[in-house]
């Protein structure tokens, strides 16, 4: 009856390893994700010099695009005041777009040390050198990396497409010299005319969207690397309470001295990695703290704002109803 029990339980192990083996062989939603959007902003790792290249380029394109938001809300604030309502809802944008250029400083002004935190996170972190619990704990920071993230590029994407389809829905039924914009432009041109309506209004969904990308890819990477962060402290601290576990049975079959002193360095060697796994890793969440602590702050103050601006405007909208 126990050998039975035992084959049963062999069994269950082999193939609960077969399963986390398999799944850890999966693409991780999260990562591509973040990676994906990082790449459209340009700031990401590069194979070669021709990547390199076409990060700086799109780094560039970023740059403009952010620019050219924020040239389009300053100068509808500028014309919209004194009407404090219109002010209010341009003001809203304008901490975004704030928000966003800080985001971007604060990352190019640290992007060497942002790259090596990548390229460290690749070597200890995004990798399978990992045992059957290990991987375990592996998926569940994926499972819950993919959750979060999902959710904020949903609302955020969401968002985007809400300013889009805006303009288009009130357009419908409206001559074409009455169209109006995503955003109101004060130049001297003709707007409402074609081609300029439709060259002007895609302008602005190209700044929108990348503007959206960078609001939320930061977010997404901090994200993903805290959660990855912390499932390693957890895996070290499955390695420590498991600590020389392979090698024991060896020593119950033989408990000569000499397989005894084995048995003790490695268990020293093994203690020793992780005691340096674990230096490394703190140093990491330093310089992780050093480049985002700024991003946060950041964060904290733009919604507090923003809170007021929408509740006033929330306020306004229900006197007036």
């Amino acid at each position: 009856m126990r050998k039975i029990s035992e084959e049963v339980k062999v069994g269950v192990m082999s193939a609960r390893s077969k399963a986390v083996k398999k799944g850890s062989h999966t693409k991780d939603f999260a990562l591509l994700m973040t990676s994906f959007l990082m790449k459209i902003v340009g700031l990401w790792l590069a194979k070669d010099s021709k990547e390199e290249r076409k990060r700086r380029y799109t780094l560039i394109y970023t740059v403009v695009a952010i620019l050219f938001g924020v040239w389009v809300q300053f100068r509808d604030f500028y014309y919209s005041w004194p009407n404090f309502g219109d002010c209010a809802y341009t003001a809203c944008n304008i901490l975004c777009l704030i928000m966003v250029l800080l985001k971007l400083f604060v990352v190019f002004i640290h992007r060497k040390e942002f790259i090596e935190l990548l390229v460290y996170m690749y070597k200890n972190f995004w990798h399978l050198n990992y045992d059957c619990n290990e991987l375990l704990l592996l998926q569940d920071c994926r499972r819950i990396s993919t959750i979060c993230i999902t959710l904020i590029n949903f609302c955020a994407q969401g968002t985007i497409v809400s300013y889009v389809l805006t303009p288009i829905i009130a357009n419908i039924g409206r001559n074409s010299s009455d169209r109006v914009l995503p955003f109101n432009m004060w130049v001297d041109l003709p707007l409402s005319v074609s081609p300029t309506y439709e060259i002007v209004f895609v302008l602005q969904v190209l700044s929108l969207y990348h503007v959206g990308v960078c609001y939320i890819c930061f977010d997404n990477l901090l994200c993903l690397m805290n959660l990855h962060a912390a499932t390693q402290f957890r895996i070290l601290q499955y390695r420590l309470s498991n600590l020389g576990d392979t090698n024991r049975k060896q020593v119950d079959d033989n408990e000569s001295s000499a397989a005894l002193s084995r048995f003790a360095e490695n268990c020293y060697k093994a203690f020793k990695n992780c005691v340096r796994q674990h230096q490394n890793h703190i140093t990491y969440c330093h310089r992780l703290n050093e480049i985002f602590t700024v991003i946060v702050l950041g964060h904290i103050l733009v919604f507090s704002l923003l809170i007021c601006l929408v509740g006033f405007q929330v306020l306004v909208e229900n006197i007036i109803t």
